[in-house]
């Protein structure tokens, strides 16, 4: 805890950060390790000949890119737990969370692979304006003639992703299935999940006030009390939600291809209700 940086105090919290960290590796050790058998899975899943790149199913390439990516992201939430940043891993959470969501609507309706990955142009084409609105240093002609290819692609389907505001200007939907993430949550059976999750997570992505707390202890005397570094605070619920989700993500996978994981999922960890994720939030 900072009240003055002495040498003594400097000390002392060198030696609470270590015990903490050891508390969280003892404490926690039935988590961490049901959440390792949930990665090693993951990595086990990925190998499996059923799950194969195929050009000619666009949804084949979105799942290989979101295990992947989703199992890269789990893997940093648990580093960042085992350090002691569970409000840390919160953000990160969040967007597994989102990856989640995306992935069980494309699920339901694999046409909307092509609508995900054709609003991907307007993402690419804001990315481009920022490069050159902020003198970014880029080869011009080349940036120029992207920009127009982009462009060009976009005209073409942007009518799929845009709307007239009252006041007639055209505007572009603020996510590509055209639903904000609790609509789309609702049509998957996560509603509840993500009202008990995902508006917590965010007022952590969002600064709000309250995200603070747990660092500002209180007041001795005439000192405010800080507490920066290793803390317990938010490791069991970061590393449940983690597993929660990459759990769900795996079972939309094994259930579409039939990989036959079924048991390994069921004994990866206790039954976890999709739609209470994070029951501890």
């Amino acid at each position: 805890m900072i009240k003055d940086y002495t040498l003594q105090n400097h000390i002392k919290r060198a030696w609470n950060a270590i015990i903490c960290l050891v508390r969280i590796q003892w404490k926690y050790r039935r988590d961490f390790s049901l959440l390792g058998k949930t990665i090693r899975l993951a990595e086990k899943m990925i190998l499996s000949k059923k799950i194969v790149w195929d050009d000619t199913d666009p949804f084949s390439k979105i799942t290989i890119s979101y295990i992947s990516k989703n199992l890269q992201t789990a893997k940093a939430v648990r580093l960042l737990c085992r350090m002691g940043f569970g409000q840390d891993a919160l953000t990160q959470l969040r967007v597994m969370f989102e990856a989640l969501i995306d992935f069980g609507y494309m699920r339901v309706d694999k046409r909307r692979v092509k609508d995900y990955t054709d609003f991907d142009l307007y993402y690419k084409l804001k990315l481009g304006r920022k490069l050159d609105k902020h003198k970014i240093k880029v080869e011009q002609e080349k940036w120029e003639a992207r920009q127009k290819e982009l462009q060009t692609k976009w005209n073409k389907v942007k009518q799929r992703f845009t709307y007239q505001n009252p006041k007639g200007k055209e505007v572009v939907f603020s996510r590509w299935s055209g639903k904000d993430l609790r609509a789309m949550a609702e049509e998957i059976d996560l509603g509840k999940a993500y009202d008990y999750f995902y508006t917590y997570a965010s007022g952590f992505v969002h600064s709000m006030a309250a995200s603070a707390n747990d660092y500002v202890l209180g007041r001795e005397q005439d000192s405010v009390v800080v507490e920066v570094g290793a803390s317990e605070t938010m490791i069991s619920e970061a590393l449940h939600t983690n597993q929660a989700i990459l759990l769900a993500i795996l079972e939309i996978i094994n259930n579409e291809y039939k990989v036959g994981f079924d048991e390994e999922i069921k004994k990866s960890s206790p039954k976890v209700n999709k739609n209470d994720i994070t029951s501890e939030l």
